[in-house]
This record gives C-alpha cells, structure tokens and sequence, in this order.
C-alpha cells in the first residue's frame, strides 16, 4: 500500500468484529461524545470517539495530531472485516492557518493605509510565498501524521 498519495484507506482484516473493536478499544483512550479530539497525554496508541460501526482517532504522539482518521466498519462475515478510512487534516490546523492568513495580510495591508500611501501589489509578493511554504509546512506534517497513524492501526489489526 502506498502511503505518500492518498486520503482514502481499505483494510481488509480476517477478524470478526467483537476482536477488532476489542483491539481498538484497549489502544485508544476514548473521549466523551461532546469533547473534541484533542491531545492528551496517554500510553494509549491512539485517541478518539468510538461508536458501533465508526471511529474518529488521531495518534497519541505529538507530530500526529495534525491528522483525523474517520473510518467505518464492513463486516463481510464472522471472520472478515473491511475498515475504511478517510484521513483528513485536524480542523485546529486549518484554523490556524487562517488565523495566521489573516494577521500576515493584515500587516501588509494596514501599513500601507495608515501611511497614506499609493497600495503597491509588490507587497502581495512575499505574503503569497509565506501562505504557500506555511501550507506546504502543514501538508507535510499532515502527510507524516497521517501515515504513522496509519501504520499503527494496520500494526494493531493485521
């Protein structure tokens, strides 16, 4: 399976269900319903919310919270099990990119109005290289974030 590429996962496990949510239940720390997922400080392997046919999980080590893993269970019969899995980047991740969009466009903008100045686009210039590299930064760690988590819970149920 190539890692580097896709967001979209199809695990078939020879396990019934009883022993893959068994697996998953006892490397997770389960949050509450109403709680967002978020960091903690755990053995556990990953994090997340779990219901009868779903799960949402992010990893437990630091770098790996930058990506979500939703997926759902297809039971074929007693002994397969199909896990598909959508990865996606941390909603905090995206809003701090546009928090950090908005403050960046914000200090080429204002300076020009308060100087009274003719805006100049020259300024945009540096602003677009800053957005692009910031989003390629955080594509990257999404990237690594999503195929560590990936990989623990193939270790977990293979």
């Amino acid at each position: 399976m190539t890692l580097a590429i896709k967001d979209e996962y199809c695990l078939t496990i020879s396990k019934g269900k009883p022993e893959i949510q068994d697996i998953l239940y006892h490397n997770a720390l389960i949050l509450p319903d109403k709680r967002p997922i978020s960091r903690q400080i755990t053995k556990k392997k990953l994090i997340g919310k779990f219901q009868e046919n779903a799960f949402t999980v992010i990893g437990s080590s630091p770098i790996e919270i930058a990506c979500v893993l939703n997926g759902s269970f297809e039971f074929i019969n007693h002994q397969q099990t199909t896990v598909n899995i959508k990865t996606q980047l941390h909603k905090g991740f995206r809003i701090l990119f546009i928090v950090w969009l908005v403050f960046i466009a914000a200090a080429v903008i204002i300076p020009s109005l308060l100087a009274k100045s003719m805006f100049s686009p020259l300024l945009f210039l540096p602003l677009t290289f800053g957005v692009v590299f910031f989003w390629l930064f955080l594509y990257c760690v999404y990237i690594i974030a999503r195929n560590r988590t990936i990989r623990k819970i193939e270790n977990l149920l293979y």
